[in-house]
């Protein structure tokens, strides 16, 4: 129930800040909106840490959650061009992939399985941006460290999965969490650094008359985004 409840209310916050509602009490509506919907993971993954008993996977979870909420608002607050900000933020989500991978490993010893499911998916995201002709600009080293630590944080997933080490709830909250982060962060990928219109008009000519592909990614993305933080949240409640 308590993970039904929170992902619902994620939900719901998630659709209106998509739906461009803005708070008239905040000079920022979009900063606002998206911040809410920050808001509720972060909550939701505050109120579990009280009540499990667990804090040694459950305080580096609690801590990514933190990072996460930091990089959301540094994200929003580079929106008009401010790559610094935007960086810092790339930033604190690199450090959120490593407080997920910590309470990962705090739970299982490193594994093969967790090097060869990481590395594919790594392979996959390099083809993407590959043959996706990406144009990453001066951010290739940021990028590459970003896709590193998010195949990395996927394999280990998987693999602790596979091993049922979290305990059969704890363990399916946490993959779906994940899975749907890591693919939140490959639509961003495509919406920031590829032209998807583009790609959507050459296999569909005149659907982005019908319908906005970037429009569509990013609300996929955030859904997606929002609910994987959440579900990873209501992971501690879990264990």
């Amino acid at each position: 129930m308590f993970a039904a409840v929170s992902v619902f209310v994620s939900l719901i916050a998630t659709l209106i800040y998509q739906s461009g509602f803005s708070l008239s009490c905040f000079s920022n509506g979009y900063i606002a909106g998206k911040m809410t919907a920050s808001a509720v993971f972060l909550v939701v993954g505050i109120v579990a840490f009280f009540v499990t008993k667990k804090k040694k996977y459950a305080l580096p979870v609690l801590t990514g959650l933190f990072l996460g909420f930091a990089g959301d608002l540094l994200l929003a607050m580079s929106i008009g061009g401010n790559q610094t900000l935007f960086l810092v933020g790339m930033g604190a989500f690199f450090v959120n992939h490593i407080s997920f991978l910590a309470a990962l490993y705090l739970t299982d010893r490193f594994r093969i399985r967790d090097a060869v499911v990481g590395g594919a998916v790594l392979a996959f995201l390099a083809a993407m941006l590959v043959f996706g002709k990406a144009d990453v600009g001066g951010m290739a080293v940021p990028v590459c460290l970003y896709m590193i630590s998010l195949s990395a944080l996927v394999g280990k997933a998987i693999s602790v999965f596979s091993l049922r080490k979290l305990g059969p709830t704890c363990s399916v909250l946490m993959i779906l969490g994940i899975l749907l982060f890591a693919v939140s962060d490959i639509l961003l990928c495509m919406s920031m650094f590829m032209n998807v219109s583009a790609a959507v008009t050459a296999i569909i000519p005149g659907a982005v008359y019908r319908f906005s592909p970037d429009k569509a990614m990013d609300i996929f993305n955030a859904v997606f985004y929002f609910t994987g933080q959440t579900l990873i949240a209501c992971s501690i409640r879990y264990r």
